[in-house]
């Protein structure tokens, strides 16, 4: 379940192509996501902005949530715990 993040998160985009994204963001909001501090003992906050598929009625083109992507362990690697003979038998 996404921790979205109050707040308005609206694109502009320039006459001359360029884009920014003006962000407004919840303080308590992230508050509540720094609680935990990383091994330096400083708070991050890990945010996701995704755009929306239609503007919303504040004029909102994105949304905001808490990056919560915890990796597995090995790096995502499977583990073959098959014996070396296995390896090396062929099926043809």
């Amino acid at each position: 379940m996404k921790n979205y993040i109050g707040g308005s998160a609206r694109a502009h985009t320039f006459n001359n192509g360029g884009e920014v994204i003006n962000l407004s963001l919840c303080w308590e909001d992230l508050q509540a996501i720094a609680k935990t501090p990383s091994k330096s003992g400083k708070h991050y906050i890990k945010v996701v902005i995704a755009s929306k598929r239609e503007e919303d009625q504040y004029g909102n083109t994105h949304s905001m949530y808490e990056d919560d992507f915890k990796p597995t362990e090995g790096g995502g690697k499977s583990e073959d715990n098959s014996s070396e003979e296995e390896k090396n038998d062929l099926p043809f």
